[in-house]
């Protein structure tokens, strides 16, 4: 009995630390989308008066321009995840492993949003272009 209480919890976390490296591509990609989204967003209500501001409000708070490079910088981040995702996914394979069809899974998402994708993200590089 007191072998079962010490493998138990060691079964219960590996458990848990294998569901946890399991990637989906689709909540990755509507993070990016969102992320793309909350940038433009915010862009055009600091853009409202033709100008980014690089002056800081106060000591605390960041500028325009600090927070639309922190939002960018993250929408950045999370597509080096993706990137590293399909990386790793197919060194997995190399290696004889079996994987979870992630880039599979993440083209197929891209192709079927598409005309959404390419909107939002010429957006975004215009955006950034007027920064």
């Amino acid at each position: 009995m007191k072998k079962i209480l010490i493998y138990l919890p060691l079964i219960l976390a590996m458990m848990v630390l294998s569901s946890c490296k399991k990637e989906d591509a689709a909540k990755d990609l509507q993070k990016v989308i969102d992320k793309i989204n909350y940038f433009n967003t915010t862009f055009e209500g600091f853009y409202s008066d033709g100008v980014i501001s690089t002056e800081k409000p106060d000591d605390d708070t960041p500028s325009e321009y600090e927070k639309l490079k922190e939002i960018a910088s993250q929408y950045y981040d999370m597509m080096n995840k993706i990137n590293s995702n399909i990386a790793d996914e197919k060194d997995d394979l190399d290696d004889g492993q079996t994987i979870g069809e992630y880039e599979q899974q993440y083209i197929d998402l891209l192709s079927q949003r598409n005309a959404e994708i390419i909107e939002i993200t010429t957006l975004f590089e215009d955006n950034l272009s007027k920064m």
